[in-house]
């Protein structure tokens, strides 16, 4: 992965965005709520055997966080600047271990509706025994959209 330009990500990120000096595919920041995400972009193969990335979004504290516009408009600028710099996929796969993965899910779906540049990405999504369907299809008809279209979900 080529690694993601800091300058870029704030000038359009409304929350300052830093990168962990011994892991430099991970990122932070910190909300005016106090809540300290992690976003990590690592290397999956699950898909194809290289060009596929996982978005891993963590909230390091496990606190409660309120719908946050800034939040949204923070990871945007880091999603742009990944594909500004690869042509790569990018797979982002809910948190299951509290239970809330539909409710993650239909949020990452608003944002990327709302979002204006929609247009220029393919996203797909499945829960529980979909996905294993999803990723049997994806392999199946990767290659026929690998350069033109990214996945995000």
């Amino acid at each position: 992965m080529n690694t993601l330009r800091l300058e870029i990500i704030n000038l359009h990120a409304p929350y300052r965005v830093k990168q962990r000096e011994d892991k430099p595919q991970d990122y932070y920041f910190r909300t005016d709520y106090g809540v300290e995400y992690d976003i990590c972009l690592e290397e999956d193969f699950s898909i194809v055997p290289s060009g596929a990335y996982a978005l891993d979004i963590t909230n390091r504290e496990h606190k409660r966080s309120p719908l946050d516009p800034k939040f949204r408009m923070t990871l945007i600028a880091i999603v742009e600047e990944f594909f500004e710099r690869n042509n790569d996929v990018m797979l982002y796969v809910t948190e299951t271990g509290d239970e809330k993965q539909s409710f993650r899910d239909r949020l990452f779906i608003r944002w990327f509706n709302t979002y204006e540049h929609h247009d220029l990405y393919y996203i797909q999504t499945a829960e529980g025994r979909g996905c294993k369907r999803l990723l049997k299809n994806l392999k199946t008809r990767f290659h026929l959209f690998l350069t033109d279209v990214y996945l995000l979900g």
